[in-house]
């Protein structure tokens, strides 16, 4: 597992730092530079960088690391050309985009930066306004994620609000869903 680990944030570019750290001698210096040195002390190398992205809008929005180092993602695209993997939840974007959002994107990289999985999370027809903003991993692998979505977004029998409630500014309610692991993944 990283030692220290920072994210930079572009249009859907994942990047992951190593921390090279300090030297002990660093770390014994008098009271009086130990501020100084601790704000340098910090120098990063490229790990890995990435591109993830189809022909149209993406960008990230929520990152995760799981205690393997692995590396999760959430955010808004509009490309019917997205990059899934097999055993996706939703494959392709389909239907018409409003704005520049059309549905959510989730997916699992490795500490090196190869793709484990992704998938789409949205409604066949497109929702209106939907973005995801976090995203989060449970010990066991289950995924995470929340955000804003109109109407159209799927729901599952017997949650908390199965229907949109319409009226609401942007025209949007707050998501939140759940990603079971699939075997292998």
């Amino acid at each position: 597992m990283f030692a220290k680990q920072a994210a930079l944030r572009m249009v859907l570019c994942v990047v992951a730092w190593a921390d090279v750290g300090a030297t002990d001698q660093a770390k014994a210096s008098k009271p009086a530079r130990t501020f100084a040195r601790r704000a340098s002390r910090y120098a990063y190398k490229l790990d890995f960088s990435t591109f993830l992205g189809g022909s149209d809008f993406e960008d990230v929005r929520g990152l995760t690391l799981d205690a393997q180092g692995n590396i999760y993602v959430c955010g808004p695209t509009k490309s019917r050309d997205f990059p899934t993997t097999p055993g996706a939840y939703m494959a392709k974007v389909i239907g018409e985009s409003s704005g520049e959002r059309g549905h959510q994107l989730v997916a699992k990289f490795s500490p090196t930066g190869k793709m484990i999985w992704s998938t789409l999370l949205g409604n066949p027809k497109a929702c209106e306004f939907p973005i995801c903003m976090n995203v989060k991993v449970d010990a066991a692998g289950f995924v995470y994620v929340s955000g804003g979505a109109g109407p159209g977004l799927p729901t599952t029998p017997g949650v908390f609000q199965p229907k949109f409630q319409p009226g609401a500014p942007n025209n949007a309610n707050a998501f939140v869903a759940k990603l079971k692991p699939l075997p292998g993944f």
